[in-house]
């Protein structure tokens, strides 16, 4: 029996949800240097606030920290991701659908978190629309890229 998906390596022989995966990495790249940024700028601007600033619980700034160096560590494998899955690899896909199901947990883990000092930081002023907003597109590019790799098409291309 031949191998549905004979053809050779190479973006322009994915399937189209392989290819918009693809494109969808190397936009989730860019998104993510933005997001390691806005959470630097972030915190500048909170910390600029004294009243703000003292709402923040002591662990905040380690919150912060790990979740820049989350949002490093994402955009580099998105870049590997991105570059791999037109290579056939099996090892991409499954990072990607990985990287993205632990992306969303650690989301709603932050947000659980969080949450209380949000309230807090609000009442003193403080807009987090950009924040949700941010997220929310953040959780509809997750799940399109896990359907779209973890259907039977893109298994099939990445099962060389």
């Amino acid at each position: 029996m031949s191998h549905p998906f004979e053809s050779p390596t190479g973006f322009s022989n994915m399937p189209g949800g392989g290819k918009f995966v693809v494109v969808l990495l190397w936009i989730r790249f860019g998104l993510g240097i933005c997001a390691a940024l806005g959470l630097v700028a972030a915190v500048s601007a909170v910390n600029a606030m004294p009243a703000a600033a003292e709402l923040l619980p002591s662990w905040y700034t380690g919150f912060v920290a790990l979740s820049v160096i989350q949002a490093i560590v994402w955009v580099i494998f998105y870049a590997v991701f991105a570059v791999k899955l037109p290579q056939r690899s099996s090892s991409a896909r499954t990072g990607a659908i990985v990287l993205e199901v632990v992306g969303v947990a650690l989301t709603a883990l932050g947000y659980a978190v969080m949450q209380g000092t949000y309230a807090d930081l609000s009442a003193q002023g403080a807009d987090f629309t950009g924040t949700y907003l941010g997220s929310c597109l953040g959780l509809v590019l997750s799940i399109i890229v896990i359907a779209i790799l973890a259907g039977n098409e893109m298994k099939q291309w990445c099962d060389r």
